[in-house]
């Protein structure tokens, strides 16, 4: 059933695919456990395997559809400013984004960062100064 959702049900979570792979999981193991009937939760599985697959296919071509399902990256920093609304938006800290800077550019300083987004997927990347 993997295999048919392709190598994205897999990597790149973002939150639709977190929430269905939630969901899968929840209805899978309502028949492991033995409370529900296994070829009726084979095919719901299918149905939602399906179902974001083809959805995952149409947010290539309809972009608004795009960012309805997998949201939009937020601006966090800009030329030496962090924009504070946005990092109390999404529940990120100054300390967390130097954290990320640490961790991806194996430095602590900002002086090379234009800007800084708060991705799609949840990652956190850097826009260097020419």
């Amino acid at each position: 059933m993997i295999r048919l959702g392709g190598k994205r049900i897999l990597s790149r979570f973002g939150t639709f695919d977190v929430v269905i792979s939630i969901i899968i999981g929840a209805i899978l193991a309502k028949s492991i456990v033995g409370s529900a009937k296994f070829i009726p939760t084979i095919i719901t599985s299918s149905i939602l395997v399906t179902i974001h697959y083809f959805l995952s296919k149409m947010t290539l071509y309809y972009h608004s559809l795009g960012h309805q399902v997998k949201g939009n990256p937020h601006l966090l920093y800009e030329n030496g400013n962090f924009i504070d609304a946005t990092l109390k938006k999404n529940n990120i800290s100054q300390d967390d984004i130097l954290e990320a800077i640490r961790l991806q550019t194996h430095s602590e300083s900002l002086k090379n960062i234009e800007k800084i987004y708060l991705e799609r997927n949840g990652q956190i990347s850097f826009v260097f100064y020419p």
